[in-house]
């Protein structure tokens, strides 16, 4: 028994470094030049899925460091932002238990990337990204998410 207890104490101590390595990476991350839009939709979905860690809403920080200029101005500011992704259209995206992505489609500037979300409580739901490359001096050639819009799941 008392090897059993000291295995699972092991485990969960792994388990935790493995979790606080991954906030902390997530943490780091901000677009880049080099990131594919699969590859922001990635990050953004890893933070909402652990919206929560470190603390409250750090997912949906991270999520909005890769809006791009045109969507924090429609969406914007933090705060509002925030309050929208808590809303009923885009909740299911906070600690979902698992995601796939689907269709990407790359034409010049602009990308198209559909995600289907299995939530906390085993629902479906689908979401259409729509990125472009940005040519602001402040992240040039970067891929920042311009549109991010709910759409039903029908059949998996």
């Amino acid at each position: 028994m008392a090897r059993c207890l000291a295995w699972i104490a092991a485990v969960v101590a792994v388990l935790s470094m493995s979790s606080l390595a991954l906030s902390q990476e997530l943490e780091q991350r901000r677009p880049h030049s080099s990131l594919s839009p699969e590859a922001v939709v990635q990050i953004q979905m890893e933070a909402l899925g652990k919206n929560d860690e470190p603390s409250s809403d750090r997912g949906i920080e991270i999520t909005w460091r890769f809006a791009s200029p045109s969507n924090k101005k429609f969406t914007g500011p933090l705060e509002r932002f925030k309050t929208m992704i808590h809303g009923p259209n885009f909740r299911p995206m906070l600690n979902h238990k698992s995601v796939e992505y689907e269709n990407l489609r790359i034409d010049g500037g602009k990308a198209q990337l559909d995600v289907i979300v299995l939530t906390g409580d085993n629902r479906y739901v689908g979401y259409r990204f729509g990125l472009s490359r940005q040519n602001d001096p402040s992240c040039n050639g970067c891929w920042m998410t311009d549109s991010v819009l709910p759409f039903e799941v029908t059949a998996i």
